[in-house]
């Protein structure tokens, strides 16, 4: 069944780009026709598409003949300019008479190929098709498309169906997305509900919106902070609702768990540091919207901060930056005798940083009057080694093999790569024993412009339950070999 998402048409012919809007509307899927005008003035224009997870393209928007590089250049600038940054995958569908012409050359691949390179990363397409246009053409010709009928509607119909049967991941990962707009489009519905058929439905949920806002936290006056209760109210209703659903599109999940059993041997080689991008998608959040406020699971790069007091309650005092590297060297590192000349440059390249563990509920109801943070580093590439626990053995201090830090305080994050094209890999390792506070109504001034990311609630859990257990532990004595 083909996307029942939104689909982009781009083509310089209308009739061409109508009979693709003809096959869509018949079917219920939202599209949008965009006749292309080499003249088009793009200044200005900010409502940017978001969803679009397929696009219909003609391979020749300017050339008379067949494509070449300015018909690609144009539809890159095209894309560029309607699609958000935020749109996400989608798949392109190259609608021309040159699709699958008597030509040597493979334009559908060398449009793909083009958008891949020229367009940025979030907008490249993740695969695509080639749909014959002459198939529709009055002579099977590099002429206009006939008027769209029945016929040929189901033809093209069966083409596109054939074409993407095995998509099976794309088509997963889109039901998926389907599903999440139902548990939105749900709780709507819910609150809504509640006031819909009054009279004065209207102010009725204003009121809602306003003991929502009260509930999440407190009485205050202060707009912005209502709002974000309120916002972060819906989320957790769209999130449990999202959480228990019945799993959907099962049919092209087994086919995608069978397909990736069946290629055990794949070749990963050209996706470096793939695991360590998923870390990244289900742990932090990496996104410019982090700069812009503070709260629970923030993380802030405090390297320069800290030196000269910049922040008045952090657990040492560190004059300059070789204090600095003393610190971190006391409380994260472990060297070897042989890794000595090592101290310096480990310490250099790893960035101080801390971690606000606020409970939520005090942020919520602006009963915080101190954030808390806990201390730690940012590691990079396989530094974390030097953290890893040292012991004499012979008497020869040797490195550990195994998990094992150099004490309980310290918890290793998982690796994470940033999205950069750098390659390099980064884990934060905090220590428990280091934690300072920070008066909520100078937190701005102290820790503004610091922000690099954010721990996603999972992780920020987890971090919090083992704070706990560090926090009441009680100690044991041990001998040990």
């Amino acid at each position: 069944m083909f996307f029942k998402s939104i689909s982009l048409i781009i083509d310089d012919k209308e009739n061409d780009g109508n009979f693709i809007a003809a096959y869509l509307n018949k079917n219920f899927v939202p599209n949008i026709f965009y006749c292309y005008d080499s003249n088009k003035d793009w200044t200005g224009f900010e409502t940017k598409l978001s969803g679009v997870r397929t696009i219909f393209q003609d391979l020749s928007l300017i050339s008379t003949a067949s494509p070449d590089v300015t018909d690609f250049d144009a539809a890159a600038e095209t894309i560029e300019n309607i699609l958000d940054e935020n749109n996400g995958p989608w798949l392109l569908i190259t609608w021309s008479t040159w699709a699958e012409s008597e030509s040597e050359t493979d334009f559908p691949k060398e449009l793909f190929d083009h958008l891949r390179q020229e367009l940025p990363v979030s907008l490249r397409p993740f695969d695509y098709i080639t749909i014959n246009k002459s198939l529709f053409t009055p002579g099977h010709d590099h002429n206009p498309v006939s008027l769209p009928n029945d016929a040929s509607l189901a033809q093209l119909h069966e083409l596109i169906e054939n074409k993407i049967t095995q998509r099976y991941g794309l088509k997963y990962l889109i039901g998926w997305e389907q599903a999440a707009k139902k548990a939105v489009h749900s709780a709507l519905a819910e609150l809504t509900n509640i006031a819909s058929g009054h009279a004065q439905s209207n102010e009725i949920l204003h009121k809602i919106f306003e003991n929502i806002a009260e509930s999440a936290t407190g009485k205050s006056t202060c707009i912005t902070a209502l709002n974000a209760g309120t916002s972060e109210t819906l989320t957790d209703i769209i999130k449990d609702k999202i959480e228990n659903q019945i799993p959907n599109n099962l049919d092209d999940f087994g086919h995608v768990i069978r397909s990736a059993r069946d290629n055990r041997g794949l070749d990963m080689t050209g996706l470096p540091s793939w695991k360590e991008s998923i870390n990244r998608a289900i742990h932090f959040d990496m996104s410019e919207k982090v700069k812009q406020y503070h709260k629970p699971g923030n993380v802030y790069k405090i390297n320069e901060k800290v030196i000269d007091s910049g922040i008045k309650s952090f657990p040492d005092s560190i004059s300059n930056a070789g204090a600095l590297s003393k610190f971190k060297r006391k409380n994260f590192f472990c060297f070897l005798d042989s890794e000595r000349d090592l101290k310096n440059e480990v310490c250099e390249r790893s960035d101080l940083i801390c971690l606000d563990i606020t409970p939520p509920c005090d942020h919520a109801n602006n009963k915080a009057e101190w954030n808390k943070y806990i201390v730690g580093i940012i590691l990079k590439d396989n530094d974390d080694k030097f953290c890893k626990l040292v012991k004499n053995v012979n008497n020869e201090r040797v490195r550990e093999d195994g998990i094992r830090l150099i004490n309980d305080s310290l918890i290793l994050l998982p690796k994470y790569t940033k999205d950069d094209g750098s390659g390099s890999l980064y884990r934060v390792v905090l220590n428990a024993k280091l934690t300072f506070s920070v008066p909520v109504n100078i937190c701005d001034a102290t820790l503004g412009n610091l922000q690099l990311m954010r721990a996603r609630e999972n992780i920020l859990s987890d971090i919090r339950s083992w704070f706990i257990r560090q926090a009441t532990r009680p100690g044991i004595v041990e001998l040990r070999g």
